[in-house]
């Protein structure tokens, strides 16, 4: 059984707001997610172990997929011509971690589509912004989302460290 994230609900904004934090500050701390290279795949997921004082095993969770639809900023293309493979990257990284934390958790990416979104608005200003549809440039991506099933849309741009 797979379990999916209402972004309505308050633990749905706070992972759609973790996902939007992770992203802004890997794009602009390489190193923080393992450079220019690429991740090649999961690392297994550790088993749940017994539970309660019967002596008999927990079963395991059902596993959670979150999908996602990234959209990449014009600037954000220019500094990694090969956006696809960037957040392809990201998404590795963050599911290894995921994995490595027993969190029975992964990311799904969905779809990677470039916007025509400005570098200088802040962080939470850029967050409002997609959430809202306040700029132009993400005046079609409910609708994508929509397409594409995806529960969450994360905005990769350069780090601007405005908080």
């Amino acid at each position: 059984m797979q379990r999916t994230i209402d972004p309505s609900r308050p633990e749905g904004r706070l992972i759609r707001s973790s996902l939007f934090a992770l992203v802004t500050v890997c794009l602009g701390a390489l190193s923080a997610c393992g450079g220019g290279g690429s991740s090649t795949g999961s690392a297994p997921r550790p088993e749940p172990t017994g539970g309660g004082g019967s002596g008999g095993s927990t079963p395991p969770a059902a596993a959670t997929t979150i999908d996602v639809l990234a959209l990449v900023t014009e600037s954000a293309a220019t500094i990694y011509p090969n956006p696809l493979g960037r957040v392809t990257h990201l998404v590795n990284v963050t599911n290894d971690i995921l994995a490595a934390n027993a969190t029975n958790t992964r990311i799904n990416l969905k779809h990677v589509t470039t916007v025509s979104y400005p570098d200088g608005p802040s962080a939470p200003t850029a967050l409002d912004d997609l959430t809202f549809a306040n700029h132009a440039a993400f005046g079609g991506v409910a609708a994508l989302r929509n397409a594409q099933a995806a529960d969450v849309v994360v905005l990769f741009r350069p780090y601007a460290n405005d908080g």
